[in-house]
């Protein structure tokens, strides 16, 4: 009996990671609009949309969160410092670039005081 459940316990946890790894592979192609649209209002993320993010450096986020609009812009920016929580890379990158988009004007300043990003 012990021997089955063991067994199928290891079954189970085969099985998972090679779900996982399958799921990690298909989304190393995202575009990082895709993955901050995807976590959005979520409180879970997977390690390669983190991998995905962190290949862009300050510019290129910057030039992300420049070109979000409306609603789209703070959903987007919570879910990538969400993302970033777990990565010291991709946060110094999305902490410099929200730091130079508020220092552009007063106006972008108040608008991101929401984020907690001292500007």
């Amino acid at each position: 009996m012990k021997n089955s459940i063991f067994l199928a316990w290891m079954v189970s946890r085969k099985l998972g990671a090679i779900h996982q790894a399958h799921y990690d592979g298909q989304l190393k192609d995202d575009d990082p609009v895709e993955i901050l649209e995807r976590r959005s209002g979520q409180d879970s993320y997977n390690s390669s949309e983190v991998a995905v993010l962190e290949r862009l450096n300050s510019d290129e986020l910057k030039e992300l969160f420049k070109s979000f609009k409306g609603e789209d812009l703070t959903r987007r920016i919570r879910a990538c410092l969400m993302l970033a929580g777990n990565s010291e890379g991709l946060m110094r990158n999305t902490q410099k670039a929200l730091e130079e988009i508020g220092n552009e004007s007063p106006l972008n300043k108040h608008r991101l005081s929401k984020f907690n990003i001292k500007v």
